[in-house]
């Protein structure tokens, strides 16, 4: 037992065997296909070279499933891990990682689950869940406390996230206690296990969890619910509320943090519209339509924040409904034609009920678009008759959001849509999934989302768009595995710009107890990302894959491509 430990036993605070600084040292093991459960002991000593949170997630997901499975069969798993310093008042340590094979890009995919979730489950006693199996009726996971159950959600199916999360808020919160129950869900999307749908939390998006709403369905997984009031041991409390002082003196200093707390993802949208790069007509023509940044900022009421976070970068309507982040916005707006920002935020909160994608959503609808433009499919055959910026056609389409059957009836999916008409070149994305910025003008965005193992577009990297090109591999790499050591932390990613490594080594040091060096830190999020790497490779995506679509191009991209794989040490 160390000084630590004794230090808690002697204060009078219960002790549990084996249990470290920042974790709990428990997870659980749900098998939906017996309904079984077991706490299984994590040992994090043994963990160190990928520490925990997404690391963590992919080092047991890599360890437990081929690469070669259907995402959509039961012998698939889904890791749900969150990071030591998740739910220990750590700045902006909330994250909650949940890593599968995705049903969209048949790669290994690492989601991050915001908000207060993460939170709630290290409160509630585990670290993590390993969910195998496929129950037979639709169910809930529902964990409080150090006790789980699998429970029936019959009277859930078909309902949207929305009256999900208030059906289960009604269920299972308890009038005489302030905490609420924390949800992760699906809405219908994954129900019917569209390759597009997503999961949503507290009625926000989880980043990068398209295919992962498939996924659950697949499972006849409904919802995971979450309640804890279990306190989480630390190696130096005084220390840490010194550090995080520290550190929100430095978030308030930063000119960078300051500019994403007020304008979160949308800090570079005024940017991108004095350059007239903002993509719009599904990437065919200029911008010429008329969305000023003040205008959208009309829209946002109130600034919401996730669990300890000193940026508060997430923007909401005077209701709590929150305001689509940028990618999002182009996708379901100028990229299909329209400038009303009232339709957009309709659309955006259809989508997120829905349980899909709105950056892929809103990519499909523009190619539709495009293909009724090109006169590639009769009218009879398109889900919906509609045009560039026809504001009547897309207000008629909005309700069919909510029946994401009937809009996708034709393809699951954009690439698919586009080989369809056969012209897949067509298609605007990396890995099947699409993208809504046009990359071609940002070498360094380009090789991120390229590089991915799977394809994504985070605001903190927009800041890195004026190095010159030789450094560019270099940068990538450094930034990737930044974030991914960040990730595995349960740290969110965006408060890099503007607190230093040497800062998160400072709090890593007050609540595990590890004297680290940042050298340290950047191998954690080296080795994750390897791990993803080489589960792709096995599972058939090789570098090959790595390319930008036809329309976007880059001066020596190849090039860049090459010295960033020499980097990595990838054949």
């Amino acid at each position: 037992m160390t000084k630590g430990y004794i230090f808690w036993y002697k204060l009078g605070i219960p002790y549990e065997d084996k249990r470290m600084f920042g974790w709990t040292g428990k997870i659980l093991r749900v098998n939906l296909d017996k309904k079984s459960i077991f706490e299984e002991e994590l040992k994090p000593e043994l963990n160190l070279d990928v520490l925990g949170g997404g690391g963590l997630a992919v080092k047991l997901f890599t360890a437990e499933v081929k690469p070669e499975v259907d995402p959509l069969s039961s012998e698939n798993k889904i890791v749900l891990m969150t990071g030591p310093l998740t739910g220990t008042g750590a700045n902006s340590a909330s994250l909650c990682a949940i890593v599968t094979k995705s049903a969209l890009t048949q790669t290994i995919v690492s989601a991050e689950a915001k908000l207060h979730f993460g939170a709630e489950l290290k409160a509630a006693g585990y670290d993590g869940l390993i969910i195998e199996g496929k129950a037979n009726e639709p169910v809930i996971l529902k964990i409080q406390d150090g006790r789980a159950n699998i429970l029936p959600a019959d009277y859930l199916v078909g309902q949207d996230t929305k009256n999900t999360i208030a059906l289960l808020h009604s269920t299972f919160n308890d009038p005489w206690v302030a905490r609420e129950v924390k949800i992760l869900c699906i809405g219908p999307a994954g129900e019917k296990q569209l390759p597009i749908a997503s999961l949503i939390t507290e009625g926000f998006l989880v980043s990068d969890s398209v295919g992962i709403g498939a996924v659950f369905g697949s499972k006849n997984l409904k919802a995971v619910a979450v309640r804890g009031t279990k306190d989480i041991l630390l190696n130096d409390g005084q220390e840490l509320i010194r550090v995080i002082s520290k550190n929100v003196k430095e978030c308030v200093e930063s000119k960078a943090l300051n500019a994403f707390s007020l304008f979160g993802s949308y800090y570079t949208y005024e940017e991108f519209l004095n350059k007239n790069i903002l993509p719009s007509f599904y990437f065919t023509r200029p911008y010429v339509l008329n969305v000023p940044l003040r205008q959208i900022r009309t829209y946002w009421k109130r600034k919401k924040a996730c669990f300890s976070c000193p940026v508060a970068c997430l923007k909401a309507d005077q209701q709590g409904a929150f305001f689509p982040e940028l990618e999002a916005f182009i996708a379901l707006g100028p990229l299909c034609g329209i400038d009303e920002v009232s339709l957009i935020v309709e659309a955006y909160q259809a989508c997120l009920k829905s349980g899909l994608d709105p950056v892929e959503t809103g990519v499909f609808i523009a190619s539709l678009m495009k293909i009724t433009e090109k006169g590639l499919l009769e009218e009879k055959e398109l889900p919906i008759n509609i045009q560039f910026g026809n504001k009547k056609a897309y207000s008629n389409l909005i309700p069919l959001l909510e029946q994401p059957e009937k809009l996708f009836s034709l393809a699951k999916d954009t690439a698919s849509l586009w080989e369809k008409v056969g012209e897949p070149e067509e298609f605007i994305g990396i890995k099947r999934r699409s993208i809504a910025l046009d990359v071609s003008y940002f070498s360094f965005l380009a090789l991120y989302a390229v590089t991915s193992n799977w394809p994504t577009l985070h605001p903190h990297v927009y800041r890195f768009t004026n190095i010159h090109k030789e450094d560019i591999p270099k940068e990538v790499k450094n930034v990737q595995d930044i974030s991914a050591a960040l990730e595995c932390l349960g740290v969110c990613p965006y408060l890099y710009i503007g607190l230093s490594l040497k800062a998160f080594l400072s709090i890593v040091k007050a609540v595990v107890g590890l004297e680290w060096k940042e050298e340290n830190l950047l191998k954690v999020g080296e080795h994750t990302i390897d791990l993803e790497h080489d589960f792709n490779q096995k599972a058939g995506i090789t570098l090959e894959a790595d390319h930008l679509p036809r329309k976007l191009k880059i001066i020596e991209f190849e090039k860049m491509l090459k010295l960033y794989y020499q980097l990595r040490g990838w054949q």
